[in-house]
């Protein structure tokens, strides 16, 4: 997913996607003919993730904003704003598999494929999923 150059989904795309999503069959609907229902198992297919038993928590509190402030701030000053894809863009250019490199890229996942956002930042709601890195894999992603 890092050699990616997708910064930014089809609007149009997704518009129909949506339009054509069926909630409550979730299933995708064009017209009688074409009907494809997505299950958990066809999501995990697609993004090679596991699927837990674990809500994923978006309830950021305190604590999740402070951790990522401290990691990703310069100059032992924390960060005063969302972490920026940039950001996460130096942290991979440097190659080193390590705690920050971990958290970049959990939080460039999310926010770049499985919940898009309008920003060129990580959502502050994806902050509790990168708390404890060890937690992601029990999640219920799909």
């Amino acid at each position: 997913m890092l050699q990616l150059k997708c910064r930014m989904l089809n609007r149009e795309f997704i518009s129909e996607l949506v339009k054509h999503f069926n909630f409550v069959t979730k299933s995708l609907e064009f017209g009688r003919v074409r009907v494809y229902t997505i299950t958990l198992d066809d999501v995990q297919r697609a993004l090679e993730l596991s699927c837990g038993t674990i809500a994923v928590p978006t309830d950021c509190q305190d604590h999740h904003f402070e951790d990522i402030r401290k990691m990703f701030g310069k100059e032992n000053k924390p960060l005063k704003r969302e972490v920026t894809f940039a950001m996460m863009q130096q942290v991979f250019k440097k190659k080193k598999a390590d705690v920050k490199f971990q958290t970049s890229y959990v939080l460039f996942v999310l926010s770049c494929f499985l919940c898009p956002t309008m920003k060129d930042v990580a959502a502050t709601k994806f902050y509790p999923t990168v708390h404890d890195l060890l937690q992601t894999r029990t999640y219920a992603w799909a």
